[in-house]
């Protein structure tokens, strides 16, 4: 038998297919276990399911993931917070960091005066990952990107968070 499934991870997502809820999980889990859960056969994927969520269950002796219950929060904070990019808030690159690393230690934004000759910046702390992100928001635009610099230096420490 089969039968129609709607999952909602968080009060502002929705996922009508199961490729859909592996793409939340992008900033949760690493390329590798999110592949096996898609490579697995429909048959297969309870049990695949089971077995990713106990390797990434941070308590498992408790009855929630509380993993899963803070990203997916991360998640809904990254929508309201970072909207008006042309993306969904978490697809952003603020979103995205913010959806991976949580809340920065510190934000900074330099005043006008010490501005960067290409536009507006905000410098994100992480000090328990040694980690300083720069973001420029683009030219005419309200995005914010990641510095190239900055956007390899956080997927070097977001390989290492989501393992």
């Amino acid at each position: 038998i089969s039968a129609p499934i709607f999952v909602s991870p968080a009060d502002d997502l929705a996922a009508v297919s199961f490729e859909e809820l592996l793409g939340y999980l992008r900033y949760f889990a690493t390329n590798t276990r999110l592949r096996t859960l898609s490579d697995t056969t429909p048959e297969a994927r309870a049990g695949a399911w089971g077995t990713f969520l106990r390797a990434t269950d941070p308590s498992p002796t408790t009855p929630e993931h509380e993993g899963l219950r803070e990203y997916f929060s991360r998640l809904a904070v990254a929508n309201a917070r970072f909207r008006g990019e042309d993306v969904p808030g978490w697809l952003s690159d603020r979103g995205m960091v913010y959806s991976t690393l949580g809340e920065p230690d510190r934000i900074i934004e330099p005043r006008a005066g010490e501005e960067r000759s290409r536009g507006r910046a905000q410098v994100w702390e992480y000090t328990h990952h040694r980690l300083q992100l720069v973001f420029e928001e683009q030219e005419g635009t309200r995005r914010w990107r990641l510095t190239p610099s900055s956007d390899a230096e956080f997927r070097a420490v977001a390989e290492r968070v989501k393992r």
